[in-house]
């Protein structure tokens, strides 16, 4: 089981606060991680089951990214 996967994106300087939104697929929030100000970070899967989840990369409330995740 991984236990964590990294999140790299190209540019972060642009962006004042990029926060990163994981959801179930009945669209319940599960997991957030807030003010990311790196290229890469580390997100840690914790108490999320093996299936596929939506997420959502956002800076302050735009959507930059969007797509979905498969957890082994």
């Amino acid at each position: 089981v991984i236990a964590s996967f990294i999140l790299s994106m190209d540019n972060t300087r642009n962006f004042k606060q990029l926060t990163f939104i994981i959801y179930n697929m009945l669209g319940e929030e599960v997991k957030r991680v807030e003010n990311i100000m790196q290229n890469e970070i580390e997100i840690h899967r914790e108490k999320l089951q093996s299936g596929i989840y939506m997420y959502q990369l956002l800076n302050e409330n735009s959507v930059l990214s969007r797509g979905k995740i498969i957890m082994e």
